[in-house]
């Protein structure tokens, strides 16, 4: 008798399944299929964008190419511009970002003062990351380093200065050459002295800092154009940011 109550009890609980099974059966597709759409799309999408990464790259470097060889005429650095203005319209925001500050570099490399307007623009640009906002900023900066007052170099530096900034010893550089060329030499000492005891600077620039530095406390002070010489390079952005 246990024995057919326990079969009768199993094949009730299998009716009510194959039952609610039956009742549910659109929504359990319609889920399955949602759910093959979404790995689909999903895939889909990984490869369209991977598909744009990689033109915006070759488009990018065919920019390059007619930037290196337009050299200093103004003709070919236009279209080379355009070139890469173009690349900045609809590539991914890597291929932008780099496309923007080139542009720019060609600018400033004919006119210096369109090329402080440019980077200024991309400073404050949204659509850049701060880090290449950062960027902007240290060559605006370099280009107004031969005739811009000091209150301007430390408006335009002292942001970049903290802690936390990738470019704070670059900064304090530039902004130590723009004080000692201003007779500002207890400016130029405190921002080099910061650069030497910054365990995060590279060696070259400590090398520079001490040296400048030690001239400084010595009183063996060369001419402002001496001081130029030490300019840094611009910081090189080459590759776009993950």
């Amino acid at each position: 008798m246990s024995d057919l109550i326990r079969e009768i009890d199993e094949e009730l609980r299998t009716e009510r399944v194959v039952a609610t099974l039956t009742r549910w059966q659109p929504v359990i597709i319609g889920v399955g299929i949602a759910a093959l759409l979404g790995v689909g799309g999903f895939n889909y999408y990984q490869k369209h964008q991977q598909q744009a990464r990689e033109a915006a790259g070759l488009r990018y470097q065919s920019a390059l190419d007619l930037a290196r060889i337009a050299g200093t005429d103004p003709a070919k650095a236009k279209v080379a511009e355009a070139a890469l203005l173009g690349v900045a319209k609809d590539a991914p925001a890597g291929y932008k970002m780099l496309a923007l500050l080139r542009a720019a570099a060609l600018t400033s490399a004919l006119t210096p003062q369109a090329g402080v307007k440019d980077y200024d623009g991309l400073s404050k640009n949204a659509a850049l990351s701060p880090l290449y906002q950062d960027v902007a900023r240290l060559r605006a900066a370099m280009l107004r380093l031969d005739s811009a007052d000091l209150k301007e170099m430390r408006q335009r530096l002292e942001p970049l200065i903290g802690a936390a900034s990738p470019f704070r010893n670059l900064a304090r550089e530039i902004l130590a050459i723009a004080a000692f060329k201003a007779g500002n030499f207890k400016l130029a000492g405190d921002n080099l002295e910061a650069i030497i005891v910054d365990p995060h600077a590279d060696a070259s620039m400590r090398a520079r800092a001490g040296q400048l530095s030690a001239l400084i406390r010595s009183g063996a002070l060369p001419d402002a154009s001496g001081a130029a010489a030490v300019a840094p390079a611009a910081p090189a952005v080459t590759t776009p940011p993950k």
